[in-house]
């Protein structure tokens, strides 16, 4: 009875794969082999949503795991009396049930993954191999340069490049550190000239300027013939857009000269960065003294602002938010990443402690399968320390770095927000981190780890883990790789990488087919400094139909996630990404250190991650597809008009998107008969006045309260008082005429926020509702 309410069933498939069946060909046979068992009955993920959608959003995890876990165990019953045997005789050492997906982690040898193979109802044994970080995290390719805090001063006397300088020349050009007796202050100068012929220089020096008021760059130089079109200094600060900032003159001695950095920025409207270049250029036409530019005592004086966050940070609006009381504060986030320094000074005080575990002791005091996982699982290493002072201290710093080591101006998006850790290692780990973020009550998932096309990771069970995630009512951000300039060997539609490319809570009104809804929201990166685009970012649409029309496909697939078709380009697939963030932005580093350019859409993503943090700060009881559509709706438009495939719905903007869900309205559900009841569920603070107001069609209703409602032709407009969010207010309707079959009713919340820290009127998202 329980399979037939709540289970559906694969089709038949093959047991072992291809690619399963190669590893156990060439294994020894006591070599343990990383396998996941998946179930042929799989959870009904629509139901199950629909059953979770009228309870209180931090109830739905325990309900959910109540309702799968029983079912998991009696559909995995047969294979546990199996593994338990296998286990006694030694093939089995480990194993893990992953009941969001109906699926079983095994640590086995051939022969009993040949067992498990034979077993009734197991769908299908994939391998799991342990994945190096550079196949999983999305950070970008390291930096062959350093990068010095302001203020800054070099006259070269350690006879070598510093190496905050980036060089690089073409033809006959060449660049060094130069002693020939012609140096301005000490014995050494750099000299950019060439050999015989014909050639260009450029010498980049990198230099961490966010939070400057003044910075004045000067520098002596000498020519030798003269100055050629482009020659001189220029200046960027995302390292994309440069532009000349001054041309040196010819001078047969050297002349000081200097450049107002900070005012040459302000002129452009453009911020100063944590990765600022000075370019130097030029074209020399032999060696010096005949040809060439030499530089010597290059000197920034900086004058650094108070400020409370850095520039991305402040361009995504994060800090308006913080002045109104909105930080992250009561959140929880799990970082499914490399592992974290819980010592940090900027993250110790955000990280989260379990308060069902006795630290030390042991024992698994909350019966959640981990042993004194006080602070998180490392799943790579099966043990309860997540500790990693690399790529994972990077992505946490830029979800909550408090800047406790940073002079107080913080690295993170949402500071007040509590951090879990998972350490993960491939598809399996991921699985089970995205399981464990629902059974320790996380609201937000945050990972910049994914996978993709070249290693045919299996779409599907991410897929079905997202639907149990949104049920659970936890929204997820993760990174889509940086191979969109790389579209031969990562091709479009398969370019984004998974879970990114699985649906979002919300379908944006601009995607054209209506397929499934999920946890994940994808994330390209802008860079400071103008919002270009970081090219490398994950390049959409993705695709959900059968992936055998696109090549061997290792996995069963499941056709009822055949529904955002693509057909060679002839059809849209599914929008993706969903939004976009900076990236190559200052950060936390080792155990108390920072990394001034992280980049990556690794980079890209805690941003997003932290933003879901507000979100559920400014509305605890928003559902995950509202804050995805205040999140796309309020968005800056980037590239092509509208949510396009390279920015997605635009940069976020978290101030204008948790106004859109600080007083909400909610339908649930959406979809009804005629004759079934939707409640209408309104949250908001408690004591602020709101207007309610219904109409049957979209359109603009003007106000004197600084904002146009977008309804048209009111049918019903009341007036009462927010009660909270913990106790919201709700009224339930239905329709019993069938001829009001196909009626959908628009809705919108007005909340009089004048007396709160807005000091003003604010406005929800549209909800609406229909009856069929």
């Amino acid at each position: 009875m329980i399979a037939a309410t709540l289970l559906l069933a694969l089709p038949l498939q093959a047991v072992i794969s291809d690619r399963l069946q190669s590893v156990l060909d060439e294994a020894t046979p006591d070599e343990r082999i990383r396998v996941i068992v998946v179930m042929r009955d799989r959870p009904d993920t629509a139901r199950l949503h629909d059953d979770m959608e009228r309870l209180p959003r931090r109830e739905r995890g325990a309900a959910v795991k109540a309702r799968l876990l029983p079912l998991a165990e009696n559909s995995q019953a047969g294979l546990d009396a199996l593994v338990g045997n296998l286990r006694q005789q030694g093939h089995v050492d480990r194993s893990h049930r992953l009941w969001t997906v109906n699926a079983q982690r095994l640590w086995a040898t051939k022969t009993a993954i040949e067992a498990v193979a034979e077993l009734p109802g197991v769908d299908r044994i994939k391998w799991d191999p342990v994945l190096m970080p550079s196949e999983t995290q999305d950070i970008a390719p390291p930096r062959d340069y350093e990068i010095s805090r302001g203020p800054y001063r070099s006259s070269f006397e350690t006879s070598v490049i510093p190496p905050e300088f980036d060089v690089e020349t073409t033809g006959n050009g060449r660049v060094e550190v130069r002693q020939d007796g012609r140096s301005k202050d000490g014995r050494f100068h750099l000299v950019m000239d060439s050999n015989e012929g014909v050639g260009t220089i450029t010498a980049d020096l990198h230099v961490d300027l966010s939070g400057a008021e003044k910075a004045m760059l000067t520098f002596d130089a000498l020519t030798s013939g003269a100055c050629a079109e482009g020659d001189g200094v220029w200046l960027s600060v995302n390292g994309v857009e440069f532009f000349q900032v001054f041309e040196i003159p010819a001078s047969r001695s050297y002349d000081t000269h200097s450049i107002d950095l900070a005012a040459t920025a302000a002129a452009k409207g453009i911020p100063l960065t944590s990765n600022v270049t000075v370019s130097f250029r030029w074209t020399a036409n032999g060696p010096a003294p005949r040809s060439g530019v030499s530089i010597d005592d290059v000197e920034i004086t900086t004058q650094f602002s108070s400020l409370a966050a850095e520039p991305n940070i402040v361009g995504h609006q994060a800090d308006q938010l913080w002045a109104i009381g909105i930080d992250g504060s009561g959140v929880l986030i799990l970082n499914v990443d490399s592992g974290v320094a819980n010592d940090h000074p900027d993250l110790a005080n955000g990280i989260w402690s379990n308060p069902g575990e006795i630290a030390g002791n042991s024992i698994d005091d909350d019966s959640n399968g981990f042993v004194d996982d006080t602070w998180g699982w490392n799943f790579a290493g099966n043990n309860n320390n997540p500790y990693g002072t690399g790529h994972g201290t990077n992505t946490a710093g830029i979800v909550a770095g408090d800047g406790t080591n940073n002079g107080g101006v913080c690295t993170g998006m949402a500071p007040g927000t509590t951090q879990a850790v998972t350490e993960i290692s491939g598809e399996g780990d991921a699985l089970a981190s995205y399981q464990y973020a629902i059974d320790i009550g996380c609201d937000v998932i945050t990972s910049s780890h994914s996978f993709k096309w070249p290693s045919k990771p299996d779409y599907h069970l991410m897929r079905a883990s997202s639907e149990v995630e949104l049920a659970a009512g936890v929204i997820h951000a993760n990174s889509i790789g940086n191979q969109g300039n790389s579209t031969s060997s990562h091709p479009v539609p398969f370019n984004i990488s998974t879970p990114g490319n699985c649906p979002g809570p919300w379908r944006h009104e601009e995607q054209i087919q209506s397929g499934g809804v999920g946890s994940v929201m994808a994330c390209a990166g802008i860079l400071l400094g103008g919002d270009a685009l970081y090219t490398s970012s994950g390049r959409g649409p993705s695709v959900w139909e059968d992936l055998d029309n696109f090549t061997n496909w290792p996995h069963p697939q499941d056709p009822s996630y055949w529904d955002y078709l693509w057909r060679g380009g002839v059809l849209p697939g599914l929008l993706k990404p969903d939004v976009c963030t900076y990236t190559e932005v200052k950060t936390t580093n080792g155990s108390s250190s920072y990394d001034l350019s992280f980049g990556g859409t690794s980079a890209a993503t805690p941003h997003l991650g932290g933003a879901m943090c507000l979100m559920v700060d400014a509305n605890p009881e928003a559902p995950p597809r509202q804050i995805s559509k205040a999140l796309q709706q309020t968005a800056v438009d980037l590239g092509p008009a509208g949510k396009d495939t390279r920015y997605g719905a635009g940069k976020i903007q978290v101030y204008d998107a948790a106004l859109r869900i600080r007083g909400l309205i909610t339908a649930v559900p959406q979809e009804n008969l005629i004759g079934e009841f939707a409640d209408l569920v309104v949250t908001g603070p408690a004591g602020m006045p709101y207007a309610f107001i219904a109409s049957a069609s979209l359109g603009t209703i003007p106000t004197v309260v600084g904002f146009d409602l977008e309804l048209a032709n009111p049918i019903k407009i009341l007036l009462g008082t927010h009660t909270g969010y913990s106790t919201p207010t709700i009224a339930s309707i239905s329709i019993d005429d069938p001829a009001f079959a196909g009626f959908r009713m628009y809705m919108q919340i007005a909340t009089d926020g004048s007396t709160g820290p807005t000091g003003g009127w604010y406005r929800s998202v549209v909800e609406d509702v229909a009856w069929n």
